[in-house]
This record gives C-alpha cells, sequence and structure tokens, in this order.
C-alpha cells in the first residue's frame, strides 16, 4: 500500500535523489512466498557482497526466538505503527496473515548512506509499490520453488506450522507465485548455493549496466557520446 498521496512524491524524490549520489546504486526487492527459502538467500547475498545491505523494515508481529529488534526488525505495537502511517513515515506497508508490515523512508535513505545496493524481502503489494515508487531505480526478483509439492515439504519441515495454517500458506503462494512473471528477474530455489550465485550474478550484471555507471564516465572525463567511440 502506498503512504498517503501527499507523500508520494516526495518519498520518491528523497529516495531516488539518495541512490542518485550512491554511484550506481539501485534498490532490489525479492518476494517469493513463504518457505521457498528467500530469507535463507537474502542473508547469504548480504553476507558475500559488501556493497548489499539489507532495509530494515517495521512490523508489529510478535518477535521470534532468536530475533534481534532493529536487526531483523523493528518491532512496534499497532498504535505506533498506525501513528508512523499517519504522519507519512513509511514509503510502503501492507498487512500479511493479519500483522502489518513497513519501510519507512528513513531506514531507506539510512541504507544508501553506507551501501550501493539495498537489500529488501517484501510480499507481491510491497514489490508493486517498490517499482512503482522508484521505477528504473528498482530491480525484482520473484524466488520460485522447484515444485509445489517441495514448497509444502519445506513449510510441513518447519514443524511450527498446523494443518489451517500450512493449509492458508499454500493456498497464499499459489496466488503470489500468479504474479512472478511481473518482476524482472525469477530464479528457482532448488539448491541454496546455486540460487544465491544466480542473485549475484542479477546484482552484477545490473550494477554494469550504462545509466548506473555514469559517475565512471565522469571520473574518466568522458561524454555520453564518447561511449560509443
Amino acid at each position: 500500500m502506498l503512504s498517503e498521496p501527499a507523500t508520494i512524491a516526495t518519498h520518491r524524490n528523497l529516495v531516488r535523489e539518495r541512490i542518485m549520489d550512491s554511484q550506481g546504486g539501485f534498490a532490489f526487492v525479492v518476494s517469493g512466498p513463504s518457505g521457498v527459502g528467500k530469507t535463507s538467500i537474502c542473508e547469504a547475498v548480504i553476507e558475500e557482497c559488501p556493497d548489499v545491505a539489507p532495509c530494515v523494515t517495521t512490523t508489529t508481529r510478535p518477535i521470534r526466538e532468536a530475533e534481534v529488534d532493529g536487526v531483523d526488525y523493528h518491532f512496534v505495537d499497532e498504535g505506533a505503527f498506525e501513528e508512523g502511517v499517519e504522519r507519512g513515515a513509511y514509503m510502503e506497508h501492507a498487512t500479511v496473515y493479519g500483522y502489518r508490515y513497513g519501510a519507512t523512508i528513513d531506514a531507506v535513505i539510512e541504507v544508501f548512506e553506507h551501501a550501493r545496493i539495498l537489500l529488501v524481502d517484501v510480499d507481491v503489494q510491497g514489490a508493486r509499490t517498490w517499482r512503482h515508487l522508484l521505477e528504473d531505480c528498482c530491480v525484482s526478483l520473484f524466488v520460485l520453488p522447484p515444485s509445489m509439492e517441495e514448497l509444502s515439504k519445506r513449510l510441513s519441515n518447519r514443524g511450527s506450522e498446523g494443518e489451517a495454517s500450512l493449509k492458508m500458506r499454500t493456498e497464499r503462494a499459489h496466488r503470489e507465485m500468479e504474479h512472478a512473471s511481473d518482476y524482472d528477474y525469477v530464479i528457482l530455489n532448488r539448491r541454496l548455493e546455486d540460487a544465491v550465485n544466480e542473485v549475484k550474478c542479477v546484482l552484477t550484471a545490473e550494477g554494469s549496466r550504462t545509466e548506473r555507471n555514469t559517475w565512471t564516465f565522469r571520473a574518466l572525463g568522458l561524454h555520453e557520446s564518447d561511449r560509443g567511440e
């Protein structure tokens, strides 16, 4: 969901300005159904790529064991979240499985203070908003399972899913995967190491795009017309 209309243009301009100052930076938006392994992929990419940093989003869901507030998420109550929505603090926000999630404009800008690529894991609704706001400064990727059987197996192996919850997440996965073709890239997570390498290849290719390297041309004293010489 977009923030209030009056703040949309401001959000877009603030973030795009910060991205333009990051020497070829961009937002990398990753989506995929629950259980597909996108969190493991994102964590590995962040660990292995020094120019990639996560956007720590805000949520109203309870903190889980081993999670750290301010690292995994910013955990807040419903009142605090709604207060942020009312004052236009969020670039985008959505409700997933009864809990609210959102990326504040401050959290987004903070990433580009020290990194060239912002990585955020959001649902299909959130990804649509990121693409709408940032346009060519946003690259999106959807993670698919090798099969629905494998996805159901992964969800079951978590041990935290009851029958009703498993059914709900499987049905939601079907709906989410219908939107995979809306993304710039799609990968199948058959094996974590291979999936991570594929994502890193996407990041390398996107970072090498001509329009993301105008700062390189300037550093070399080149003009637009000099590129094809």
